[in-house]
């Protein structure tokens, strides 16, 4: 029987994954994919962000790869079987609040499939930051050390010769990283979806983003604007750096439906005064 090969594409939130696999799949020469994303979350934002009409794609929510997915990951996995015959590769992208290595042994002990790489993605212009975080830094660093392939992305953000010093840095943070790690447990995190039936004054929407809660992590999704209501926007906050750009046009009925990740429990009102 053949086995699906499968590559796991990891990282930190924000550090470019679903933009990783739209490359590959615009330039996959033919090679039919299926995309499994799974967003931390009871809504699934990344796996609408997939620009593909070919990939048979299965999103996964309601949690973290690594914990209360267990289950939703075997259906989809189950559902990817069954049209294998149909496909060549499965690209999965894991939660950005995952823990890779247990993503990892669960793909390897799911019969059909064969684990054929991990790839961790690394923000260039915030990783030296982000592992110095006290509350998520040493999530991040088990990510980089134990990480089997590892490449940064937003690179074309940075210059050359801070290009070269980050490599030279990772190369050893991660040579000295020889004897076995003790980690801390894995940090709880906490997922709100914010749904509003009214399109958003684009002023105070972005005057809400601009004093967001220190504690938010991570917040994406679909919103309306009053503005301009025949467009659906994708907005991404990303601890303190944001975007809105057009997505599309209006779907009906009008809903804005976002999602948010936090360090501690959050209001469903964080974007209203």
């Amino acid at each position: 029987m053949f086995d699906l090969p499968v590559t796991l594409i990891s990282g930190y939130l924000g550090s470019g994954k679903t933009s990783y696999i739209n490359r590959q799949l615009q330039c996959n020469s033919g090679t039919r994919y299926a995309v499994l994303v799974n967003d931390f979350g009871e809504l699934n934002i990344d796996v609408q962000l997939i620009e593909s009409t070919s990939a048979h794609s299965v999103s996964l929510a309601n949690g973290c790869v690594c914990c209360s997915l267990s289950g939703d990951i075997a259906a989809a996995l189950e559902e990817v079987a069954s049209c294998g015959h149909r496909l060549d590769w499965v690209l999965f992208e894991a939660s950005g609040v995952a823990d890779p290595q247990r993503v990892r042994a669960q793909v390897l002990n799911w019969p059909g499939f064969q684990l054929h790489d991990t790839l961790t993605l690394a923000d260039a212009t915030r990783i030296k930051a982000l592992i110095t975080d006290k509350f998520v830094g040493q999530h991040i660093r088990k990510q980089l050390i134990e990480a089997e392939h590892l490449t940064f992305s937003k690179t074309d953000l940075v210059d050359a010769d801070q290009l070269v010093a980050l490599e030279q840095w990772l190369a050893q943070l991660r040579g000295g990283a020889g004897k076995p790690t003790q980690w801390d447990p894995h940090p709880q995190f906490y997922s709100q979806t914010l749904i509003d039936e009214q399109p958003w004054p684009r002023d105070q929407l972005e005057g809400r983003l601009a004093t967001l809660e220190p504690l938010l992590l991570r917040l994406k999704g679909f919103v309306y604007l009053q503005e301009d209501p025949d467009y659906q926007y994708l907005l991404q906050w990303l601890q303190g750096h944001w975007s809105l750009e057009r997505f599309g046009p209006a779907l009906q009925p009008v809903v804005n439906t976002l999602v948010a990740i936090a360090r501690q429990p959050i209001s469903k009102n964080i974007l209203h005064r």
